[in-house]
């Protein structure tokens, strides 16, 4: 069994998964590990929805039918309009290095279309488990307690041998969530991860540059 030293440095978002199914058992047992996490006041506000099978293919079909058609995602959590110039840099690093990793150019349109396709099929995961909140209680505290949920499941499904990706996109039409899931209106849908084993594939193996500790941290004595 991993450390939580391994868990944390070795963990990455997979983008390309095995088509084998995970068993729910296993599934079961992450989530048990995960619901120790802590939330204010141990409210522990989250909900989660597990899809796979049939359910997930029609998320799938669905999901790629609209990206295809160019409609724009909807997310129920609205995205950021601008980011400070720091953080952009690091976003668009990141995504020259997945792009650059399946060998798609910055002009290669039908190779970035095909990549946006695969990722509302979120990259071939076999599960995908999406945290909800009710509305009334969908402030800020109970993000943040979503927000260390998700991380935790991320780290017990490593230690499971699982791979994951947190994907706004896998949310992005959250009409498709409720219509298959039957999730009620009164439930606000965050956050999706994309679960499965990984593949040895060049897009789950390229560097993950982080800032140093000095950038991060004012240090007060």
């Amino acid at each position: 069994m991993p450390t939580v030293t391994d868990a944390l440095c070795q963990r990455r978002s997979i983008r390309c998964f095995k088509p084998d199914p995970v068993d729910r058992q296993i599934l079961k047992e992450i989530i048990s590990l995960a619901r120790w996490s802590p939330s204010w006041g141990n409210t522990q506000p989250w909900r989660f929805w597990v899809f796979q099978g049939a359910s997930l293919e029609k998320i799938k079909d669905l999901a790629s039918q609209r990206v295809l058609k160019g409609e724009p995602f909807q997310p129920e959590i609205p995205m950021p309009a601008a980011w400070p110039e720091a953080l952009k840099k690091r976003y668009g690093e990141t995504g020259r290095l997945v792009l650059s990793s399946l060998g798609i150019e910055r002009e290669d349109k039908k190779g970035r279309g095909d990549f946006y396709v695969e990722m509302s099929r979120l990259f071939g995961a076999p599960c995908l488990i999406v945290g909800t909140l009710p509305r009334e209680v969908a402030v800020e505290y109970a993000m943040l307690d979503m927000g260390i949920i998700i991380q935790s499941i991320c780290l017990a499904a490593y230690a499971y041998g699982l791979g994951s990706c947190i994907m706004a996109a896998s949310v992005g039409y959250p009409d498709i969530i409720r219509q298959v899931g039957n999730v009620d209106v009164n439930t606000l849908i965050v956050m999706g991860i994309a679960l499965g084993y990984a593949e040895d594939a060049p897009i789950n193996r390229f560097p993950r540059p982080r800032i140093p500790v000095e950038e991060m941290v004012t240090w007060v004595d």
